[in-house]
């Protein structure tokens, strides 16, 4: 097609597969990442994110099992990069209403949280303090209590995906790790098994997701933006079956509604509220620098 761009990784012209609701979905061939382009507008995404954005996952009338199930995922996530010494440096990327930045802090560590909604970085505050959290873009991120502005591990859990440039974005961590740091990044993964039985109707094709990545394309990222990528795997989140229908229905995924409502309708509460371990489509992905003194990062 004339109006096929070309891939953001490896530059081949990628391919049209269907549309995301009214936005176009093109595929590379070659490095396998799927993309929205043109990208939704930022009215668009400022439509989309928000307190209602948090809402629609449950927070709004069961907070603290959302809380605890989210955590389990998360703690789950630390737990694999090894253990790290008290006070080290964590940064949270896309924090949300910052239960990890809370996890983080209760297990000894120094938390920061950069989240772009006024409602999250408003809750993350109440948890870690104002000069641990800036609300806004990552790579304009500053905080007074960290004006050397190093970290020791950065988290992107459910972040790389949201981002227009993740380019800027990597290279922005690259140069923000301390030595020895690590990045962890958890994705949709394009190619996964639900990716592949679901096709146009998987669950994490959304508007406010602009990227997809395969397990090729973002390691070719990582490499070209100085990382070395130390472990990357499919892996599970801590899901209830609750927390599954309401996302099903704010999304109107028919596929995944209709199995849940089922259930739904016979299961007691306490089984549809029980977290379990899912594998969703996702990947986790750990990283160190393999290079400093890369360029400042391309904005825009």
């Amino acid at each position: 097609m004339n109006n096929a761009p070309d891939c953001y990784v490896c530059g081949t012209q990628m391919q049209r597969r269907f549309d995301v609701e009214t936005n176009p979905l093109f595929q590379c061939k070659t490095c396998r990442i799927e993309c929205l382009s043109p990208q939704p507008d930022d009215a668009t995404l400022a439509q989309i994110y928000g307190k209602s954005y948090y809402d629609i996952y449950g927070a709004n009338d069961s907070l603290s099992e959302t809380k605890r199930m989210k955590q389990r995922t998360f703690s789950h996530f630390i737990d694999m990069i090894g253990p790290r010494a008290p006070g080290s440096r964590l940064l949270d990327c896309g924090a949300g209403t910052g239960f990890l930045v809370d996890l983080a802090k209760h297990r000894g560590l120094d938390a920061y949280a950069v989240e772009l909604s006024d409602y999250g970085a408003e809750q993350c505050r109440a948890i870690v303090g104002a000069d641990h959290v800036f609300r806004g873009e990552l790579t304009e991120s500053t905080f007074a209590a960290n004006l050397e502005d190093r970290y020791d591990i950065i988290t992107m859990i459910d972040v790389i995906e949201h981002v227009r440039d993740p380019r800027a974005t990597l290279r922005w961590a690259n140069s923000h790790l301390s030595p020895g740091g690590t990045l962890v990044i958890v994705t949709p993964k394009a190619g996964s098994l639900s990716h592949w039985l679901m096709g146009k109707r998987w669950a994490h094709y959304k508007v406010e997701h602009l990227w997809y990545f395969a397990p090729e394309s973002i390691r070719r990222l990582l490499l070209e933006c100085g990382f070395s990528v130390k472990r990357m795997r499919s892996t599970f989140k801590y899901l209830s079956l609750e927390y599954i229908r309401n996302i099903s229905l704010a999304y109107h995924n028919p596929i995944v509604g209709v199995a849940s409502r089922a259930l739904a309708r016979v299961l007691p509460r306490s089984v549809r509220k029980l977290p379990l371990p899912l594998f969703s489509g996702d990947m986790f992905i750990q990283a160190s620098v393999l290079q400093t003194g890369l360029p400042p990062p391309r904005i825009g």
